[in-house]
């Protein structure tokens, strides 16, 4: 069995991810970090030397992989797993899919909190606005690209959780609520 969590960055896929997969005495595998781990570079770094189409082409051979590997495991994805639509169809063929929702502000807050993963995350989205604050144009990103998005999550998640305004502990006991209701 495999479970995939999916979501925005920021959204809490990591943190929820690794307490699901001990609760449930899985495996946990954050995708972003195994990638960059046999990259040998960062995501940013990738994005800035090779373009994104080259991460998500390595992002996608790594999603293939996992999915397809017998070890029942909990696995993290990056944000933006869902463009591919082969990627959607491995995730969901593999075991339930867990969004993990929040607000853009929620969003922006909490990756302005992570200053540990800030420099590996690059920037998404081309257009600049030069008369906006750090702060305004990373809502302005955020709300953007959640925007286009949400339908592919919505599209691929058997289940989607709120992560808003709560702890760690309440979602993790609403995903498994959630997860039993599926009787998986």
């Amino acid at each position: 069995m495999k479970i995939s969590l999916i979501g925005y960055r920021g959204t809490g896929k990591t943190t929820i991810g690794a307490k699901l997969a001990e609760h449930l005495q899985l495996k946990f595998i954050d995708a972003d970090q195994l990638l960059q781990e046999r990259a040998g570079r960062k995501i940013s770094e990738i994005f800035a030397t090779d373009g994104e189409a080259v991460f998500r082409q390595l992002e996608a051979d790594l999603i293939h992989e996992l999915t397809n590997s017998p070890e029942s495991l909990v696995l993290s994805t990056g944000g933006g797993v869902i463009l591919r639509p082969e990627n959607r169809a491995a995730l969901q063929s593999a075991g339930p899919v867990v969004w993990l929702k929040a607000t853009p502000r929620t969003i922006c807050t909490r990756l302005r909190l992570d200053s540990a993963t800030a420099h590996q995350r690059p920037a998404l989205l081309a257009e600049t606005k030069p008369d906006q604050t750090p702060e305004q144009q990373m809502l302005y990103e955020v709300t953007t690209l959640l925007a286009r998005r949400e339908p592919f999550y919505q599209e691929t998640a058997s289940l989607d959780v709120t992560t808003d305004e709560r702890d760690e502990a309440q979602i993790v006991r609403e995903t498994l609520e959630k997860l039993a209701d599926l009787k998986i």
